[in-house]
């Protein structure tokens, strides 16, 4: 699949399969956030192309690997002291707080929004940081089912570009499972993934992992079977200690 393409201005399948468990995570929530200082992507060698060449193919580096930062951190790129938990050195961000002697849980609501704007800061950021140090530029993040358009812009510059990964389906998957997890306290992920592939005719994979007390979701869309998913979306939903 091609990752990116530019905008201009203006396999149904019922396979579900459970993955194997991860290996184990380091300690129960986490108090120290990561250092999220900014990516710094291959240095960009365009000779002889226009700047806005250099500065789309920037973005999109960028653009990608906060994507895929923020979906493996449950949608949050910098979680507060004890909201996460780290597993194998990721912050992977609390979706639903226990509820002492209930089955069910709190939920914690992230909101599309919310993913967007920590991503237009960040990539912003990096930008500045590695491609174009221009304190006029603003970025834009729209976040759709399958692709998410980022558009940079400047006093003299304008870029859009699209990074096809589903962010958006993944984002939905994660609500789905928090929903049931605080309503009922449990998710078959067997018949969820079963039942997305046929309305999605797509390859729905989501699994939950126990790592005590807690539980770890991971939700990945494929297009055949044995492809490496093109995105995954993980999150925790905190379990009680006995």
């Amino acid at each position: 699949m091609n990752k990116r393409r530019l905008i201009s201005s203006g396999m149904v399948g019922l396979t579900a399969l459970v993955l194997g468990c991860p290996t184990p995570v380091t300690g129960p929530r986490g108090t120290t956030p990561p250092n999220n200082g900014p990516i710094n992507p291959p240095p960009i060698v365009t000779p002889g192309d226009p700047e806005q060449r250099s500065l789309r193919e920037c973005l999109e580096d960028i653009s990608e690997a906060r994507i895929r930062q923020i979906a493996r951190q449950g949608g949050k790129m910098n979680p507060s002291s004890g909201t996460f938990r780290n597993y194998k050195s990721v912050p992977v961000a609390y979706l639903c707080y226990n509820i002492k002697d209930r089955a069910y849980c709190r939920p914690r609501v992230v909101r599309r929004n919310d993913i967007e704007m920590e991503l237009e800061e960040y990539i912003r950021q990096d930008v500045i940081s590695n491609c174009l140090n221009d304190p006029s530029l603003s970025i834009q993040i729209t976040i759709k089912d399958d692709v998410t358009t980022v558009s940079a812009s400047t006093n003299s510059l304008h870029v859009t570009s699209s990074i096809d990964l589903p962010l958006g389906r993944l984002y939905e998957v994660q609500h789905d499972i928090v929903n049931a997890e605080a309503t009922n306290g449990t998710c078959d992920t067997v018949e969820y993934s079963a039942t997305q592939t046929q309305l999605g005719h797509q390859l729905y994979y989501v699994t939950m992992n126990p790592i005590y007390p807690d539980k770890l979701y991971t939700v990945t869309i494929k297009e055949f079977p044995g492809q490496t998913g093109t995105l995954l979306f993980q999150f925790f939903i905190e379990g009680e200690p006995r």
